[in-house]
């Protein structure tokens, strides 16, 4: 135990919330794909981005950009940015509506 460290205890803390936050977000995204494969046949990247206080995953089919979902600190959905007529815009505009409602997909 790290008795009398409060600064190693803190730093220690905020490193396995981060990781948990970092790690919900990937689940996030997994889940995403495999609906986008399912129901599309799309085989999505998805690379979860996060600075300047912005949690983004961001979703690309190659080099096309097919949208972001945005989380905030908390994990709750913010907004979705969706391109039109990508091969999965139907899928992840189901998503989107999904979250928008508080509905766990």
């Amino acid at each position: 135990m790290m008795e009398g460290h409060y600064v190693a205890r803190l730093a220690l803390a905020l490193r396995q919330a981060w990781t948990e936050i970092k790690n919900g977000l990937e689940t996030i995204a997994s889940r995403i794909k495999d609906a986008a494969r399912k129901e599309d046949g799309v085989s999505l990247q998805a690379n979860v981005w996060e600075k300047h206080g912005k949690r983004r995953i961001y979703f690309n089919e190659y080099a096309t950009k097919l949208g972001y979902f945005e989380f905030d600190a908390n994990g709750k959905f913010v907004k979705a940015w969706i391109e039109r007529g990508g091969k999965a815009e139907a899928t992840l505009k189901w998503i989107k509506n999904c979250f928008e409602l508080g509905i766990e997909i």
